[in-house]
């Protein structure tokens, strides 16, 4: 072979080597720089959770020894038994400090009137809870020195804490503390990793930004002071209210998935090796 031929096959490698750089780079780059869902694993200390019960999954307590409130100005009734709440209904669950337990169900649109159904503890169907219900549990303490606790299942779009901008009651239910964790996708397969983590502090709200899904735990009353919240949601990210600033939003980073996953990696890796072929190439 001649030595222009050899130069021209030469040049054609070069192109190629720089043809596959290029692509290279702008995949790593689409990937890298592209917002993902995460899983955001969330656990706080908290006075208040509301949500509102998601399509699909059923919500179903056992409630027991309990005081039902049908409806506004309502005479409370003793009720043990189960509750089962229809899909897109507001819940909201409060407990200030030591206090009593109240879970509140209310229509979420001005045309829903049916809420849900309880049960009696033998499964007796009792009604249709309309319009508004509150359920207030006072024996917290007995229960919790008996070895018992209160466990409520939450399936929904959720939100923990209350602003206190403009408190209007003489007590406002706070977030006390929590912490949110990111667990990463893998950009191929179902592989995860465990990212940033953030704490949040007392008087934060937050809420779920973006959810590919319903947020999935439970809260639970134990033997300290408020409710005790955790669940899991795949979202693009959860915003964290903070004053006195606007607050902030916690989402999967572009340094922890460079760092944590192995395909982006190598993503990365194959643009450096094309890179360092095309500069060894030009020597």
């Amino acid at each position: 072979m001649s030595d222009s031929a050899k130069k021209r096959t030469f040049r054609k490698h070069q192109i190629v080597v720089r043809c596959l750089a290029v692509i290279a780079l702008l995949i790593a780059c689409m990937v890298t720089f592209t917002q993902h869902s995460a899983t955001f694993a969330v656990t706080a200390t908290v006075e208040r959770v509301e949500f509102i019960t998601s399509k699909g999954h059923s919500t179903n307590w056992f409630l027991d020894k309990a005081q039902y409130i049908a409806d506004y100005g309502s005479t409370p009734v003793e009720f043990s038994g189960y509750v089962e709440l229809a899909q897109g209904v507001r819940v909201t669950v409060e407990r200030v400090a030591m206090g009593p337990l109240y879970i509140q169900v209310e229509a979420n649109t001005p045309d829903q009137t049916d809420l849900g159904s309880h049960f009696a503890e033998g499964g007796t169907p009792l009604g249709t809870i309309r319009g508004h219900a509150v359920f207030k549990i006072t024996d917290l303490q007995t229960r919790i020195l008996n070895g018992k606790n209160v466990v409520l299942p939450l399936s929904g779009d959720v939100r923990l804490g209350t602003g206190v901008e403009r408190p209007t009651l003489p007590s406002v239910p706070l977030l006390r503390q929590g912490q949110i964790t990111v667990i990463g996708h893998s950009l191929l397969g179902d592989d995860l990793y465990k990212g940033d983590s953030q704490s949040l502090d007392p008087g934060d709200v937050v809420a779920i930004g973006s959810a590919t899904g319903p947020a999935i735990g439970f809260v639970a009353v134990e033997e300290g002071p408020a409710l005790t919240a955790t669940f899991h949601v795949v979202a693009k990210n959860v915003s964290v209210n903070r004053l006195p600033a606007s607050g902030y939003r916690v989402s999967s980073t572009v340094f922890s998935r460079i760092k944590n996953d192995g395909t982006l990696q190598s993503v990365w890796a194959a643009f450096l090796f094309l890179l360092a072929l095309k500069k060894i190439g030009a020597e």
